[in-house]
């Protein structure tokens, strides 16, 4: 950061040299300025002639520094899990303290109050785009403001829709995006089925399907590019939200199963070759978080201390957890 700091200075040093009207190009520097800098890299060194960087490495120490806590011992928080707020609670809970996993699951897929299960609002273009009819991706992104903007103001009328939007490759890219996936799975089941020396049936799971874009796009494509396929191919939704699925009931062709359960409910046994696509699910999985002292090395598990207020803080305890404890050993 001392270095930092000197370059820094050197900069200003240099512009205010360039605005004197006495004084010829930069090319042609200050000889004073130019022992002052000097002087300061000079001071930068150590005593073996090597840059120090103790000002970088304290830096580094205050970043991995565990946060501050000013939560009250003496106020009662009951630890509880994702699993029991999704039996017992109708209502985002209080008082309570939950791990960072618990406290993901909760806040996304809670089946009362949670993101993805009762609260997420997908944007879907009524029409795919006309891509060549478009300059520039500024233009695509022009067009797709456009279409926020109505579909928000669309839902100022309706009480009890949120007003946070969320748009996925799937819907801006239709039905281009999967038509591509679609491409890659058909390839690659005809390579798979050949090395197996057998034909099996095309099996996939969509994990967390949306509006049901990408299941119209696959089939679709599956359907005329590979009629013979498509007469046994199954297709599965596996959706948490209640009304998600029933969109998605509404658009998926014949023989297509829409399963409307949380996928880590998730009890049946698949044997056979199957495709699993998650496009939208892999980065909202509930995980934990561990972090390490600095100065001890111990790893500790991050928690989410949830107020009477609704005020959240993040702590760090020991690791008590036996997943995590399993998982770290």
């Amino acid at each position: 950061m001392q270095r930092a700091a000197a370059g820094g200075r050197r900069l200003v040093a240099s512009k205010a040299r360039s605005k004197r009207p006495d004084r010829g190009p930069d090319l042609d520097p200050d000889p004073n300025a130019r022992s002052e800098t000097k002087a300061e890299a000079e001071a930068d060194q150590g005593p073996d002639g090597r840059r120090a960087f103790t000002g970088y490495f304290d830096a580094v120490r205050d970043i991995m520094r565990l946060p501050p806590t000013t939560a009250d011992a003496s106020v009662a928080a009951r630890r509880v899990t994702a699993a029991y707020c999704a039996a017992h609670c109708t209502s985002a809970p209080r008082n309570v303290s939950m791990l960072a996993r618990d406290f993901i699951g909760d806040a996304l897929y809670n089946p009362a109050y949670g993101y993805f299960s009762r609260q997420a609002t997908i944007f879907s273009p009524a029409a795919g785009y006309d891509f060549g009819s478009f300059r520039d991706s500024a233009a695509l992104l022009a067009a797709v403001g456009r279409q926020y903007g109505e579909m928000e103001r669309a839902l100022d009328s309706v009480r009890g829709i949120p007003r946070q939007l969320w748009h996925t490759p799937t819907e801006l890219l239709r039905p281009w995006y999967g038509r591509a996936v679609a491409r890659h799975i058909v390839r690659q089941h005809q390579a798979d089925c050949a090395a197996r020396g057998r034909d099996d049936p095309l099996v996939v799971y969509e994990l967390g399907g949306g509006n049901g874009t990408l299941m119209a796009d696959v089939v679709g494509y599956v359907r005329h590019a590979a009629p013979a396929l498509h007469a046994r191919m199954q297709y599965n939704v596996v959706e948490i939200s209640a009304k998600l699925a029933r969109a998605q009931r509404a658009r998926a062709p014949p023989g297509v199963r829409v399963i409307n359960r949380s996928v880590f409910d998730w009890r049946e046994r698949v044997d056979a070759p199957c495709f699993v696509v998650a496009m939208e699910v892999v980065d909202n999985l509930p995980h934990d978080v561990v972090r390490y002292d600095y100065a001890s090395g111990a790893p500790l598990q991050a928690a989410v201390r949830v107020y009477g207020d609704g005020e959240l803080e993040e702590l760090y305890e020991p690791v008590a957890d036996p997943l995590i404890r399993d998982y770290l050993h």
